[in-house]
């Protein structure tokens, strides 16, 4: 399938609902058994305070161990999660200017 090609509206829903499923469980998992925000996945915060804690460098190397197709999927995931932000940024900024 070619990237412009529109899927089904009933297909979208669904891989939009499952990819955001995904999204949130590691958000979920951050705030409740680590403190951290909803907004921010584990995998994104791990490569965050890696940088300073040897504790979270530990957990930045096992999460990038579940992902081993990825480079460093805790840096890309932090990469996403700073688009994401500023997309949303972006939107809120545009929507108040009208």
């Amino acid at each position: 399938m070619s990237p412009k090609t529109r899927l089904p509206r009933p297909v979208y829903v669904l891989h939009r609902f499952t990819f955001d499923l995904f999204a949130v469980l590691p958000q979920l998992f951050n705030a409740t058994c680590f403190g951290g925000s909803t907004h921010q996945t584990l995998s994104s915060r791990s490569h965050i305070e890696s940088r300073a804690n040897a504790t979270w460098e530990r957990r930045r190397r096992f999460i990038n161990r579940l992902f081993p197709l990825q480079a460093d999927h805790c840096a890309e995931q932090w990469a996403y999660d700073v688009d994401q932000a500023q997309k949303t940024l972006d939107r809120n900024v545009t929507d108040t200017a009208l």
